[in-house]
């Protein structure tokens, strides 16, 4: 409930709520990656690209020792302004079948990506449904 409360605050450009709110979901979910990058682009829409760099670097040293989707440190990547570093990440989404994958499309946090000229070669190699 608290990430789609976040959420909704940051559509309503309330980026102060949104935050302690993400936050919330943030520490109930033991930092679960999801939440962690829904704050992370929080984050970057109120302007706060050091605390979305923190959230990447954790997510990044936290790969190293447990899964941690590529489409999701793609998100993080893109939200810190290291774009070619997103797209990284999003091949390694695709090289490891990241099952977040389908939600490329729809996911409104994927919006970023979509407008990047790199996006609708990436879908054709997924062979993704029109």
């Amino acid at each position: 409930g608290y990430r789609g409360l976040g959420i909704c605050l940051a559509e309503l450009k309330k980026y102060d709520e949104s935050i302690d709110t993400l936050k919330k979901a943030v520490r109930l979910s033991a930092r679960h990656p999801w939440p962690l990058v829904e704050l992370c682009w929080v984050y970057s829409l109120s302007g706060n690209l050091p605390e979305a760099q923190k959230i990447l670097n954790e997510l990044i040293e936290r790969s190293k020792t447990e899964f941690i989707s590529g489409l999701f440190m793609s998100g993080a990547a893109y939200f810190s302004k290291n774009y070619d570093k997103a797209f990284e990440f999003l091949e390694i989404a695709f090289n490891q079948r990241d099952g977040s994958l389908q939600r490329i499309k729809t996911w409104p946090l994927c919006a970023f990506i979509r407008e990047d000229p790199r996006y609708q070669p990436f879908l054709t190699r997924m062979n993704f449904p029109e």
